[in-house]
């Protein structure tokens, strides 16, 4: 993944004639173009919602706290994250689809139409 962002901040630069060492940064925002990792956390964030609101006919057999337990947290309505043992574990697309999705706001997770949600995650990512 890194490689891919390093190549994405290259062309970038590449293409805005910039010196080598200039900011990849400063060449991204000027092309409108996010970083690679927020691209992928949208479109993960996108996919749960499709799932959630049956436009993806899959079930992730999303689990969510309450459901674990009755305790009045402040976590309830996240979803729940499997024990993981290790670092390939934590690179599974699931799990990295709750990690991000549970750390959307309240607000966030509650709106109904698609199309408000992604231009909500636009102005988050």
């Amino acid at each position: 993944m890194e490689n891919l962002q390093t190549l994405q901040n290259k062309a970038s630069k590449i293409i805005l004639d910039q010196h080598r060492q200039s900011s990849a940064t400063e060449a991204l925002d000027s092309l409108g173009w996010k970083p690679l990792h927020l691209r992928r956390r949208f479109h993960r964030c996108t996919t749960i919602f499709k799932c959630l609101h049956g436009f993806i006919d899959f079930d992730f057999y999303f689990v969510r706290n309450s459901s674990i337990h009755n305790y009045d947290t402040r976590s309830r309505d996240d979803f729940h994250l499997p024990l993981i043992r290790t670092n390939w574990g934590k690179q599974r697309f699931i799990y990295q689809c709750v990690v991000d999705w549970n750390s959307l706001s309240q607000d966030t997770r509650e709106i109904p139409f698609l199309s408000h949600f992604k231009s909500k995650l636009k102005l988050k990512f």
